[in-house]
């Protein structure tokens, strides 16, 4: 008899002796008739030991969240380094400091998070970023006030060649002169000077101090012209004239209520190679131009402030960097000098272009607009 190939290895039960026979294991080959065993019997289904029964439910695993601590630390150092990097020196001492060590701190909290499966990963990454921006903000703070204090150091030293050139300081030596003559004369019991005696001292230094201011004032401007010409730069008075200066103040155009002297001074970079670095004489802190006449009369610079904006004068130099051979223009501006000036004299700070001293122009009035 024939059975299915699906029957191999089962056991079966003749329809017509009804004895239990076991089919034998053959190859598989096409099933064409069927034989009329039934009921071949079947391995019980069992099922398998790690499927749960019906009506259980499977345990769910919980998972715990994991506090990235250093990267917590690394966060409060950094918002405490920004907060203090906008402190100028004092950033240099705390915010440096701190965004270094927040820094160290955000580093190893992103390793620790990694080694968690990017858990707590948050932490480490805003303290890196908190940190970074605060060595940041304390690098610019320190540089512009360094940038500050390098551009401010000739006028520093011209103020204090000014000073000195002005006798600020032979005062204070007088001073200590009188004081060990007094010393000296109390010692050796010298009598007291006369009132004749004092009154021939007190006059002695008036009559010999307009020789000597004289002299003095003269010696700058034997050789200055209206163009000075030396190595670096070549400056020269473009055109002077006496007017109302206009000021804009935020979005406001108003003029001064009384005249001023306004003188166009032209500078040309005398380099062959690289640009040149200037600021305007009308820019910065103190006095770098001077404006006196031929009797040393000095007239005062014009200053232009507002409590809350920023006035602007048209033509006023702030910053220039000069190609070779290129020239700008600069706008000073003074109280208007006295009709019977015969000659004006213009000192200007040569720190402005990278040089020590002053330079000095003179020119005539006449050329003055009214």
């Amino acid at each position: 008899m024939k059975v299915p190939s699906e029957s191999a290895g089962k056991r079966g039960k003749c329809k017509e002796c009804r004895s239990v026979i076991q089919v034998p294991r053959q190859k598989r080959k096409p099933a064409d008739d069927f034989d009329e065993f039934g009921g071949f019997d079947e391995p019980p289904r069992r099922r398998p030991a790690s499927s749960p029964g019906k009506g259980k439910q499977r345990p769910s695993r919980k998972v715990e969240p994991v506090t990235n601590v250093v990267g917590i630390v690394g966060l409060v150092l950094g918002i405490m380094a920004l907060l203090a990097s906008w402190i100028p020196i004092v950033n240099l001492f705390t915010s440096a400091p701190l965004g270094i060590i927040g820094g160290i701190l955000a580093v190893v909290g992103f390793f620790m998070a990694n080694s968690n499966k990017g858990m707590g990963i948050g932490f480490p990454v805003a303290a890196a970023a908190t940190n970074g921006i605060a060595l940041v903000v304390t690098v610019v703070v320190t540089l512009f006030l360094a940038s500050a204090v390098v551009d401010g150091l000739p006028q520093i030293k011209q103020d204090l060649a000014d000073m000195e050139a002005a006798g600020e300081f032979d005062e204070d030596e007088i001073e200590m002169e009188d004081v060990e003559e007094e010393a000296v004369a109390e010692v050796s019991n010298d009598p007291s000077p006369t009132e004749s005696e004092q009154e021939n001292q007190e006059a002695a230094p008036e009559e010999a101090a307009p020789s000597n201011a004289s002299t003095e004032l003269n010696v700058p401007w034997e050789k200055a012209y209206d163009t000075y010409d030396g190595e670096i730069v070549k400056i020269r008075i473009v055109s002077a004239k006496i007017e109302k200066i206009e000021q804009k103040i935020a979005k406001e155009t108003t003029f001064t209520e009384e005249p001023m002297l306004s003188i166009q001074v032209e500078v040309t970079n005398k380099k062959q190679m690289g640009r040149l670095q200037m600021s305007g004489w009308g820019s910065g802190f103190g006095r770098s131009a001077q404006l006196q006449d031929e009797t040393g009369k000095e007239y005062e610079v014009g200053k232009f402030e507002h409590p809350l904006h920023n006035v602007i004068i048209l033509g006023r130099m702030e910053e220039s960097r000069m190609k070779p051979n290129s020239s700008a223009q600069d706008r000073l501006i003074f109280d208007a000098p006295d009709e019977t000036a015969k000659q004006l004299r213009l000192s200007l700070s040569a720190g402005k272009f990278g040089e020590e001293g002053e330079v000095h122009l003179v020119f005539d009035p006449s050329i003055i607009e009214r």
